[in-house]
Order: C-alpha cells, then structure tokens, then sequence
C-alpha cells in the first residue's frame, strides 16, 4: 500500500515543477496508514511549497541587487541602455503553484478505468503517469496474483506512464 507515503514524498522531489504531478492517488488496506499518510504528503508539500516561496523570493531580490549594480555601472561607464541585460532570465519556467489532489482509497478497483475516490464516494477515472509500487508483492500471498496486481495496475496508466 501506500504506507506512510514516503514514496509519494520522493517522487515529489525527484520530479519536482518538471512533472507537474497533479494527483497522488494512495491505495491502503489500512485506515491508519491512509490516515497517516494523508498527513505527512500534505505537510510535506506545505513545506516545500513555502520552501519554494523563500527561493523565489530570495532569487527576485537577487536579480533586484545584480540590476542595480549593472545599472550603477552602466550610468557611470556609459549612458547607453544594456539590451542583454535581460538575456539570462528565465521566463518560461513556472513552477507549481497548485498542490496536488490526493486521494485514498482501501482498495484497488479492478475497472481499468475507474479509481475510488474516498474523499467524494465516487469512482473517478484515472490514468496516471507514474505507479508507485514499494514491497507491495510481498504482501500477496500468490503469484498469480501479483501478476494480476501488476496488470490492473499496468492497466491504469497513461500512454508513456511507468
């Protein structure tokens, strides 16, 4: 399952603003696990996006001191403008603003299609990009049936997914 949702946590960090992970979808036999879970993968993401606040914040304000050291500069050397002085800055990233959904669920449906959502009580469907899958073959019992697992899961992913 999706334990204590560290995993969850990784792939965050890993992928980071590239991935742009929209949803975590968390699946647990356990209710204290999903629970817990839940907690920590939102807390965890609290953390970061502040964490990214203060970068941002602490990059603006040095871009801010790096213009006006170029524009002292510039005024006493000569009175012409710089035209690169913008040339280093990165105007299409944008970083992830949005906190991923997350969602959990005690089971894992066999639809290929349809994932529970038990925050809602719906099925919603689903097509993921990533699956997540830490010591979850130890915990089923027989072969054919992690085969199984495998398939639905497998089944769930987007074209490209892994």
């Amino acid at each position: 399952g999706i334990g204590c949702g560290s995993a969850s946590a990784a792939a965050l960090q890993v992928f980071g603003d590239d991935a742009d992970i929209e949803w975590i979808h968390g699946i647990d036999a356990s209710q204290t696990m999903r629970q817990g879970a839940e907690r920590y993968l939102q807390e965890f993401i609290q953390h970061t996006n502040e964490q990214q606040q203060l970068r941002r914040q602490q990059q603006q304000e040095q871009q801010q001191q790096e213009q006006q050291q170029e524009q002292s500069l510039s005024s006493e050397s000569s009175s012409e403008p710089d035209s690169e002085s913008d040339s280093n800055t990165d105007h299409n990233h944008h970083p992830r603003t949005l906190a991923p959904r997350i969602t959990l669920s005690g089971h894992l449906s066999a639809d290929p299609t349809l994932t529970a959502d038990q925050l809602t009580g719906t099925m919603t469907r689903a097509a993921f990009d990533l699956c997540l899958c830490s010591f979850t073959a130890a915990e089923i019992p027989k072969h054919s049936a992690i085969l199984t697992a495998a398939a639905l899961l497998w089944e769930k992913l987007r074209p490209g997914g892994i």
